[in-house]
């Protein structure tokens, strides 16, 4: 795969719809996008530990123990759920009052699945020449897609804070629905060892 081919199948992978995506546009429906391009910052900074962490020591941890992709989408899966009960349980009070943190934020790119696929099916090895490069690259994408999710998630807060209730459900369902997801796929795993 060449650098520009792998560098629009992460934009393509990094544009949809996902649990920090969907953080960062309902950041910015209801904060609005300047507010939220502050936590854009945060995305990249998160998404690169974690890719320079499955990068170093992901294939070799994988190999090792297989069992540590199940317990990582466990906790994915657990942190979402517990993120979607959070903005469901606060739609129906004022937007100001329950803001998307730094914290929400960082700990959801950090167990973003959208890392695995970057740091081992999209980069090169670290130590190969074009690892560095691929790097930033994979940088500016994240940088490219956390603002066009600001952006789209800014335009659909024009309708005012009535609107911001229901986008919070919306995305409280969508992340709901992406950790019912990743529990599915642990299934399979689980029936083979019993």
């Amino acid at each position: 795969m060449t650098q520009t081919t792998a560098l629009l199948a992460m934009l393509a992978l990094l544009l949809t719809p996902g649990p920090t995506n969907t953080l960062l546009g309902l950041a910015a429906a209801q904060d609005g996008p300047m507010r939220a391009a502050r936590l854009l910052a945060v995305e990249v900074s998160a998404y690169m530990v974690a890719i320079l962490c499955l990068s170093a020591l992901g294939a070799g941890l994988f190999a090792a123990f297989p069992e540590a992709g199940g317990a990582l989408k466990l906790a994915a899966a657990l942190w979402l759920l517990l993120l979607a009960t959070r903005l469901w349980s606060g739609a129906g009070t004022p937007a100001s009052a329950r803001p998307i943190t730094p914290r929400q934020l960082a700990l959801t790119t950090l167990l973003n699945p959208k890392a695995l696929v970057i740091s081992f099916a999209l980069l090169p090895r670290p130590g190969e020449p074009g690892f560095p490069a691929a790097l930033a690259g994979a940088a500016l994408c994240i940088g490219a897609a956390g603002s066009a999710w600001i952006i789209c998630g800014a335009m659909a807060g024009l309708g005012g804070p009535g609107k911001h209730g229901i986008l919070r459900r919306l995305a409280s369902g969508w992340l709901a629905l992406v950790a019912t997801g990743l529990l599915a796929s642990l299934a399979p795993a689980a029936a083979a060892v019993t």
